[in-house]
């Protein structure tokens, strides 16, 4: 019963210690930014949620990565829409266990000059 429980523990330690979420390559030229200063040149996609962190692994992830992570996850999200950007609302939700990110999704036919 020792081996099990010691078995257990270092399963969910080693799947604890990674963020979950993994950014697509493909995915890696979506922009994130809070303001896009010409929205009527972009094509509006939709609103995506990111997040990292689940109650059975926060413990083990560190904030840089729980943020990349959540972050990552807006990214492959936007990329699956479509989009090339994501306007991010300013304001980020970090729970005891997780961190979240809103944002809207936009195709813009050039992303230079279109933020701040």
């Amino acid at each position: 019963m020792a081996r099990f429980g010691l078995s257990f523990i270092m399963i969910v330690a080693l799947f604890g210690c990674s963020a979950t979420n993994v950014l697509e390559p493909k995915a890696s030229d979506v922009r994130i930014y809070t303001t896009i200063t010409q929205p009527d040149q972009c094509k509006y996609l939709g609103e995506v949620i990111g997040a990292e962190g689940q109650l059975y692994n926060f413990l083990f992830i560190s904030n840089y990565h729980l943020t990349k992570g959540a972050r990552d996850d807006l990214r492959n999200q936007a990329y699956e829409l479509g989009g090339n950007i994501v306007q991010i609302e300013k304001t980020s939700f970090n729970y005891s266990t997780s961190t979240v990110f809103i944002g809207n999704v936009y195709h813009c036919p050039d992303t230079s000059n279109k933020h701040k």
